[in-house]
C-alpha cells in the first residue's frame, strides 16, 4: 500500500490500481476510489491549486483543449 502523500510515478499508480489511467478525472476505479492527475507545477497549462490546508481542489477544466486566442 502507497502511503498517503507519497511522490509515485505514473507506472506506480497504474500498478497500484490495476487500470491504465487517462489524463484527466478518473472515476470508481477498481477499487472504488476515484483519481484526479494534475499538475501545480509553475508554468502549468491550468491553473490547478490545492487550498485549505489540503480540503478545497481546484480543477480547470481539463477536458477542453487548451489553444492559445481560442475559447477557455
Amino acid at each position: 500500500m502507497i502511503e498517503s502523500g507519497s511522490i509515485i510515478s505514473y507506472l506506480e499508480m497504474c500498478a497500484e490500481e490495476n487500470v491504465n489511467l487517462q489524463r484527466g478525472m478518473n472515476y470508481k476505479l477498481n477499487s472504488g476510489f476515484s483519481i484526479i492527475l494534475m499538475s501545480v507545477r509553475p508554468g502549468a497549462p491550468y491553473a490547478d491549486r490545492i487550498e485549505d490546508e489540503g480540503k478545497t481542489l481546484i480543477y480547470e477544466g481539463h477536458d477542453i483543449a487548451f489553444k492559445q486566442g481560442g475559447p477557455h
